[in-house]
């Protein structure tokens, strides 16, 4: 009897666990907003180590990259454009647009919205070009190689969508043009405005994470991703190569923002 009231209460605790994950509320931008950026250029030969880790868990965006090698008497080049952004606030009242629905213009400060380099809001952007190759260097040496290693995620326990998208490789050759976007705090907009006149400022209603890379390499190259919700949701995705390939590919996980319900139980969407 004590080991079935154990077990019971076992199986509590995780129905327990379960219904919290699968009633978080969606997330939203933090109150004082933050950004990063970098940009990288580099050619030459030799050795390569690059290591990141961005992890913020206010708007559900956890990435993790590793990258190393030696060229050998070949050479190594990258070009690197990395942006995360909690999020701006455009204030388009000074050029006569985006009048409300009585004709007026008002001051605008939420929700978020995008500006000239991201005209949909984007909260997470990666965007990077990378040219490898060990020459006429003896490929059975193992040390000639480029070893690579990513994970984009938007997880699920900080209030994302729980897709992620994780890309592993080891070439004696590469060519890669790859670009990974992420918007993980979309807002609702129920109102009848024209944005037309707005430009850059449209107010974003979808979460996504969109991963577009394009490779020529010889090697060994793959993904792996998926896209889980507790009881109602299950998408797994693997690919691996070999040899000498170009590969293409567009991953894209995407996720509409509707109306609040605060009466809805568990609280929710409409």
């Amino acid at each position: 009897m004590k080991k079935i009231g154990i077990i019971l209460a076992a199986l509590v605790i995780t129905m327990f666990f379960v219904g919290a994950v699968a009633a978080m509320p969606a997330n939203n931008p933090p109150d004082q907003r933050e950004k990063f950026r970098e940009d990288c250029a580099v050619q030459g030969s030799g050795y390569i180590e690059y290591d990141k880790i961005i992890l913020d868990k206010e708007i559900a965006v956890d990435v993790e990259e590793h990258m190393w090698g030696d060229t050998g008497n070949g050479s190594f080049a990258m070009t690197i454009t990395e942006i995360l952004n909690e999020g701006i606030r455009l204030n388009c009242s000074n050029n006569g647009n985006c009048p409300d629905d009585h004709g007026r213009v008002p001051l605008i400060h939420d929700p978020i919205y995008g500006d000239a380099h991201s005209p949909v809001m984007i909260n997470f952007e990666c965007k990077k070009m990378v040219q490898f190759d060990i020459g006429d260097s003896n490929p059975a040496n193992q040390d000639y190689r480029l070893h690579g290693i990513a994970t984009y995620s938007n997880p699920g326990f900080h209030g994302g969508m729980n897709a992620q998208v994780t890309e592993r490789y080891e070439v004696m050759e590469l060519q890669k043009d790859e670009k990974v976007t992420m918007t993980t705090t979309a807002t609702y907009d129920g109102s009848t405005r024209d944005w037309t006149a707005c430009k850059a400022a449209k107010p974003y209603n979808a979460n996504e994470l969109n991963f577009d890379t394009k490779n020529a390499f010889i090697g060994m190259w793959g993904t792996d991703s998926s896209w889980k919700k507790v009881c109602s949701k299950k998408i797994e995705h693997h690919q691996f190569f070999s040899g000498e390939f170009q590969v293409d590919k567009n991953l894209m996980f995407k996720e509409e923002v509707t109306k609040p319900c605060p009466e809805k139980e568990p609280k929710g969407d409409c």
